[in-house]
């Protein structure tokens, strides 16, 4: 029940976010909403890759609604979430592969810690 209101009252954060709930004593204190913010050029950035035939992915380890809701504001439309860091260049070469991404195109704050 409480859960249902936590999440009604943050619902339109929720989709390109995570709700985090804070008990104290085994009752509700409260709640945080956490999110990553889009940078204003990354729409820019993302027309001139869709313009040059650069289909664009987000892979991803956040949860599938939230990952959604990230891509949607600056205008992705294609999402892969919920993978673990140490399986994402592995996705990404079975993205490549399939020819659903160009290759040599993966980037990312875990494609620079995962090899190449």
């Amino acid at each position: 029940m409480v859960l249902t209101a936590c999440r009604a009252a943050a619902s339109s954060a929720l989709k390109a976010a995570t709700l985090i709930l804070i008990g104290v004593g085994g009752k509700l204190a409260g709640f945080m909403v956490i999110a990553d913010p889009i940078r204003a050029t990354t729409r820019q950035s993302l027309d001139a890759l869709k313009a040059a035939g650069v289909r664009v992915v987000v892979l991803t380890g956040d949860g599938k609604t939230t990952a959604e809701g990230v891509a949607r504001q600056p205008g992705i439309d294609a999402v892969v979430a919920e993978v673990f860091p140490q399986d994402k260049v592995a996705v990404g070469q079975r993205l490549m592969k399939e020819g659903q991404v160009n290759p040599g195109c993966l980037n990312g704050e875990d494609g620079g810690r995962s090899p190449h």
